[in-house]
């Protein structure tokens, strides 16, 4: 049996202040960005239904292929949702956080065998067992347009067909451009970056020792 779709009361929008957040760290965050917290990993059978705007049926199904060369793939019976991944050499790419998903991306549209005798099969910088991002594209069915968007999956090699999990996912729901993860995701500070951060604030309190122990000494 097919997990059910998820449905439009498990959708969330960003917060007011994440979007804020969003607009101040990440830089081509959009205010139209919608986004769904909710899992979705593949049952018994092995298949997903993934509704992605969370109203109507789904816009993209895997199921698994039985035989000698098993595994999950995409089936386009909702083809008319134009449902994709971004890839690089025909293979689904897993891309960093802050990765721009837009226009300028390759996706492919063809059938799609993620897994095959239970490995990783046609994808490229992606882990077993890890969690990483992958961006996508599909039509929004209300008005047709295409839209970009990311979603965070941990793919795990077990048995035949392995595990496909998708653990959250966000769009842009103007057809712009959107950056993989979260808001703040690509703002987390270097190691580097983050020392001489540090050494600024010790090196700031330092000085707001000596200022006062200079003003105590004159008023004495």
């Amino acid at each position: 049996m097919n997990n059910p779709p998820v449905t439009s009361s498990r959708a969330r929008t960003f917060t007011r202040v994440s979007t804020l957040a969003a607009m101040a760290t990440a830089s081509g965050a959009h205010a139209g960005i919608i986004s769904f917290d909710t899992s979705i990993t593949s049952g018994s059978d092995r298949s997903v239904d993934w509704n992605i705007d969370g109203v109507g049926n789904e816009e993209a199904y895997f199921y698994n292929s039985t035989g000698s060369n098993s595994g999950i793939f995409k089936n386009f019976r909702r083809a008319n949702h134009s449902f994709s991944f971004v890839t690089n050499a025909d293979k689904m790419l897993g891309l960093a956080a802050g990765a721009t998903i837009g226009a300028s991306n390759n996706f492919r549209e063809s059938l799609l065998s993620i897994f095959r005798d239970g490995n990783l099969n046609s994808v490229t910088n992606v882990v077993s067992g890890v969690a990483t991002y992958i961006g996508f594209r599909f039509k929004l069915p209300s008005n047709n347009t295409i839209v970009y968007g990311w979603a965070d999956v941990t793919l795990t090699n077990d048995g035949d067909s392995g595990i496909f999990t998708i653990n959250r996912w966000a769009y842009e729901d103007s057809g712009a451009s959107i950056l993989a993860g979260p808001p703040g995701a690509s703002a987390v500070p270097e190691p580097a970056s983050f020392a001489v951060g540090l050494g600024a604030l010790a090196l700031g309190a330092a000085g707001l020792r000596r200022r006062r122990r200079h003003a105590q000494a004159v008023a004495a």
